[in-house]
């Protein structure tokens, strides 16, 4: 079999793309065509290929299976988003007065809005000094550990060589699930707190987990 290798991911959008629509639900796609499809995924990941020096994919045989965005300016971030979400905003209100969003859609970014809002009360337990944080997608049928664990050196990597003390990020879980082995793998999970949007999606509850990892976890491990 071959080994995982990392490459830039400036040549992969397309697969970058690809994997964030078929994992979008916890390794399924959304059950229904969603509304603003192209300004949603813009404001998910445009940033990141804007500034796309410390993100990475994992390609194996020649494909791509995983990905970690990395960021490390925050403050950058944060004006990217804030254009992208104008836009996607924009773009909402002119589907909504034209009747062309479906009902699913407009459901779907009213809990969105609401999961952002207690979002920002999960970042609240956030070490001030870890301020790196990623976005980790992997192709379901290779939930392995071996492309996880590739990522998440690669982004233990940039943390070490910019002298930063460590880094965070979400993932979601049914029910209790993934905790034990998220604090294995990354580090402390530090804030559990329903995803309202996922929950509605699948019929069942589902918990996003906010995690941190520092350099002093790696050394640990």
């Amino acid at each position: 079999m071959s080994a995982v290798q990392l490459e830039a991911i400036d040549e992969h959008r397309d697969s970058v793309s690809r994997l964030f629509w078929d994992n979008m639900l916890i390794g399924q796609p959304l059950p229904f065509q969603l509304t603003c499809r192209t300004q949603f995924e813009q404001f998910c990941l445009d940033w990141y290929f804007a500034n796309s020096a410390d993100s990475a994919v994992a390609v194996k045989d020649g494909r791509v299976v995983g990905y970690a965005l990395v960021c490390i300016d925050h403050d950058s971030f944060h004006r990217g988003e804030r254009r992208n979400l104008a836009r996607l905003v924009l773009s909402l209100i002119v589907a909504l007065v034209t009747f062309r969003a479906n009902r699913q859609s407009i459901e779907f970014y009213a809990r969105r809005l609401r999961d952002s809002v207690s979002l920002l009360a999960s970042r609240r337990q956030i070490p001030d000094d870890v301020d790196v944080h990623a976005h980790v997608n992997i192709d379901h049928a290779h939930h392995n550990g071996v492309v996880a664990r590739t990522l998440r050196d690669h982004i233990d990597g940039r943390c070490m060589s910019l002298g930063r003390r460590g880094w965070f990020g979400e993932m979601n879980a049914v029910g209790g699930s993934r905790v034990v082995g998220l604090q294995r793998v990354v580090g402390h999970v530090v804030s559990v707190e329903p995803n309202h949007t996922f929950s509605w999606l699948l019929g069942q509850p589902v918990s996003r987990l906010t995690t941190v990892r520092t350099m002093t976890d790696r050394e640990a491990a």
